[in-house]
């Protein structure tokens, strides 16, 4: 194969058209085709047709067709936690779908999640033979209640909330590792400043074994009261952009 059409093929497979949604991969085709044929149409139905004129005006005409949608899953519930039901589009095998990676398309742009199940140790012995039905998974796609401000900031910005998740992560990590010396060097109730709102829940009791449990206290209310202006502090600062 030609690279050029290896290029394509490689376009064409990467271009995300679930059945019912194939404009993009139609658009790509009819792009392809411009060139070579004498005529590029797209009927009501979304399918494409190009026409090559033959030089025998009598000869036979010869038609080859093909697919160009492809399987995928459709969010038909988005839970509190923020975790996404999905259904099949096409025949999708629900056996090879936990721990696969999948694109969510949002009017906002394009999220990266996970297909997700019950954790193995929650499974029952029998269960754990059997395929689980897709309306058993779920698709985490890293906005859920972990952590509050990236949920609201992916309401102006997907891009912005996803890097919000990830500054809060490294921000809980270095907190974990920090916390210990802040209270050592520094002070019992300087050490509840580095975890900001993870102060009350995922720091908890790095503060309490390293500072005390009267300063897991003061930790605790600190992070909740930061969780609380979380959703009124954050959409003031994305209204000032």
């Amino acid at each position: 194969m030609k690279k050029k059409h290896l290029k394509f093929l490689k376009q064409l497979v990467e271009t995300p058209s679930p059945t019912g949604f194939e404009e993009p991969a139609a658009s790509l085709v009819r792009e392809r085709l411009a060139d070579v044929a004498d005529e590029v149409a797209t009927d009501t139905m979304g399918s494409v047709r190009a026409v090559l004129e033959g030089r025998d005006a009598g000869a036979p005409s010869l038609m080859l067709a093909a697919h160009m949608d492809e399987i995928g899953l459709m969010v038909t519930y988005i839970s509190d936690e923020g975790f996404l039901s999905v259904a099949s589009l096409g025949g999708v095998d629900a056996a090879i779908l936990p721990g696969m990676r999948v694109d969510v398309h949002t009017a906002s742009g394009t999220l990266r999640g996970i297909v997700g199940r019950k954790p193995i140790h929650l499974i029952e012995p029998d269960e754990r033979k059997k395929v689980t039905p897709l309306d058993s998974a779920a698709v985490a796609s890293g906005f859920g209640w972990y952590t509050l401000a990236p949920v609201i900031i992916s309401e102006y910005s997907a891009e912005l909330g996803a890097i919000s998740f990830l500054a809060n992560v490294m921000r809980e990590i270095f907190a974990i590792i920090c916390i210990p010396f802040v209270a050592k060097y520094v002070g019992y109730i300087e050490s509840c400043a580095p975890a900001g709102a993870a102060a009350m829940d995922t720091c908890l009791p790095v503060t309490e074994r390293s500072a005390g449990s009267t300063t897991a206290v003061y930790s605790f209310v600190s992070g909740f009261v930061l969780t609380c202006i979380i959703p009124v502090l954050v959409p003031m600062i994305m209204n000032l952009r």
